[in-house]
This record gives structure tokens, C-alpha cells and sequence, in this order.
């Protein structure tokens, strides 16, 4: 729960943004996905 709680608020303090390739929802989703699969694979 500690790793989901830190790449939540990672996720939220990068300022994400829309645009025509994607949604800023996605891309904090995407920051979410990627950290937990590179922190879990170490």
C-alpha cells in the first residue's frame, strides 16, 4: 500500500496534461503503472 500511495502522489505532482495523444487521467495512470512495474522488477 506504500508503493501505491508514493506513485499516486508522484503521479498527481507531475502536472499532467491533455492533449490529442492522451488524457492527463492516462498519463497519471501510466506514471502509476510503469513505477510499480520498475520498482517491482528490481
Amino acid at each position: 500500500a506504500a508503493l501505491a500511495d508514493a506513485l499516486n502522489e508522484t503521479a498527481w505532482s507531475l502536472d499532467a496534461q491533455d492533449d490529442v495523444h492522451a488524457s492527463a487521467a492516462y498519463r497519471r495512470q501510466l506514471i502509476r503503472e510503469l513505477g510499480h512495474r520498475l520498482i517491482e522488477g528490481v
